[in-house]
Order: C-alpha cells, then structure tokens, then sequence
C-alpha cells in the first residue's frame, strides 16, 4: 500500500463497487424497471453497507473504554457491563466475536437505520418544491418495500449485499484488520461515510428541483416537452452517479489506501494510547 503503487485489492473493490452502483441505472435504461425500484435498490446499498459494517465490528478484537468516554461520533453505549469479554467462536472459518461490540454496534445501527429510513421516506415521499417542507410519509415508504418482492429487486438487492460482503470481508479479514481496530474504529468509518452521504443527497433534492425547474421553463421554450424530460433525467442520473461513485472511492482509498487529503476522513481515529486494550 505504500508508496505510488496501488494495491491490486483495491482495484478489486471499486470494480464490484462500480459494477453495483451501475446495475440498477442499466435495468431502468435497458429494462423498464420502475424508478422506486432504481431508488430503493440505491436505498438498500447503504443501508446494506451499515448491517455488514455493524457484523464486521462484531469481530474487532481491540477495546478502549477511554475511545468511548471521549470520542462523541457515535450515539453512545447500551449495557457496557452487560456484555462478555470473552471471545466466542461461531465457526472454524472465522475468527471469534466479542459480545462487548454490541454495546457499540446496537445504538449505533439503530441510530443510522432511523437516519437512513427517514431520509427515504422524506426522498420518496416528501414534498421537495421550494418553499415548502412537508415531511415524507412514513407508511408509503414502507409500502413502497413490495417492488423488493419483484424477481429483479430479489435478485439485484442480493447482488447488492453480497458485493458489501465481499469487498468489506477482503478489507477486513482477509488482511487480518480487525486484530488492529476496536468495533468504535469500524463504525466511526461508517457512521461518517453516511452522513457524508445524506448532506449529499439533501444538497442532491435541491439540484434536483433546479433541474427540473430550468426544464420547464427554459429548455421546454427550445425542445419538446418529452425531449426536456428525457435529458433532465440523464442529467439527474448521471449527476447522482458521479457523486454516489466518488463518496464510494474515498471510502475503498480509505480502506486500502494511506493517502491523505479527504479520503483520510474517512479512515478512523487510532486508539488511544492511554488506554489500548486487547480483547
């Protein structure tokens, strides 16, 4: 990983990366699917992304109670004394977990499971024209799950999964990174890649209604209606594919990479020395 050179791993992730995130734009172009379909298979990519973290942090072996007392990134803790110091092994082909990661895990996923439904219901279901704020309904959202039933939202929404499992097991396991990392450092990358995610995708709804504004009233006056349609929605499609794609970059680099700048964001402070711990 050091120097110009680019880890092969790497190169590795971001093309079954890149191959997921082009999948469902080519079953909506190609065929037919339902735009809630496109929109809930991004959806479930990140939310995908934060149920695989949350099973990776289950096998960080390090510990740190003064990480926990004071970093504040993650929402907090649930029953710290509750839980086991001592490793468990579930299979031979897998290293062992430590229940004291749930403490960490739980409030954490819960945390930006509610996030993440939120935002879809206010994405999907909300009322995005200027000057108004009406909040995303709920039940519709959930309602909306039944495309999932379809055999193309089983069959892509399995594919997107399994590529998370894959490149984050690559990541993690194969180069033997959880030795190294408390559950604290696993979900300190996620939780930020997230959030970085939403402000996105709130600045995207904004783009979005320019987009559509500048449509209706400038470009319809030089092409037809369904012309000015037609190329709103490749400038929307394209424009949230560059943005979803250079988030998942910087977060592989972060991953594979010692490279600094922004893509250092997203890599997860070190222990503290004054209290590292193994488990």
């Amino acid at each position: 990983m050091a120097g110009s050179s680019v880890d092969p791993e790497y190169r590795i992730a971001l093309t079954i990366i890149v191959g997921v995130n082009l999948f469902p734009l080519v079953g909506f172009v190609l065929f037919d699917w339902e735009p809630i379909l496109v929109g809930l298979l991004y959806w479930l990519d990140v939310v995908s992304l934060v149920l695989v973290y949350s099973v990776c942090a289950l096998f960080a072996q390090r510990w740190s109670h003064t990480e926990l007392e004071e970093k504040s990134l993650l929402p907090g803790t649930v029953g710290l004394d509750y839980w086991s110091d001592e490793p468990r092994n579930l299979s031979r082909s897998l290293p062992p977990v430590y229940t004291r990661n749930l403490a960490v895990i739980i409030p954490t996923a819960l945390f930006l499971l509610f996030v993440l439904f939120a935002v879809g219901a206010q994405a999907f279901f909300g009322d995005i024209e200027l000057g108004r704020r009406v909040a995303g309904d709920a039940f519709a959202f959930l309602g909306a799950f039944g495309v999932f039933a379809t055999l193309e939202g089983v069959v892509t929404g399995a594919v997107i999964i399994g590529a998370h499992a894959i490149t984050i097991h690559r990541a993690y396991f194969r180069t033997g990174k959880y030795r190294d990392q408390s559950a604290y450092m696993v979900l300190e990358s996620t939780i930020r890649f997230v959030l970085l995610y939403v402000t996105c995708l709130f600045a995207f709804l904004f783009y979005l209604v320019l987009v559509l504004a500048v449509g209706e009233f400038v470009v319809t006056s030089i092409v037809s209606e369904t012309v000015a349609q037609q190329g709103a929605v490749v400038v929307l499609a394209a424009s949230f594919l560059a943005v979803k794609l250079a988030l998942e970059r910087m977060r592989l680099r972060a991953e594979w990479t010692e490279k600094a700048g922004l893509t250092s964001w997203f890599r997860p402070s070190p222990l503290p020395e004054s209290d590292d711990a193994n488990g």
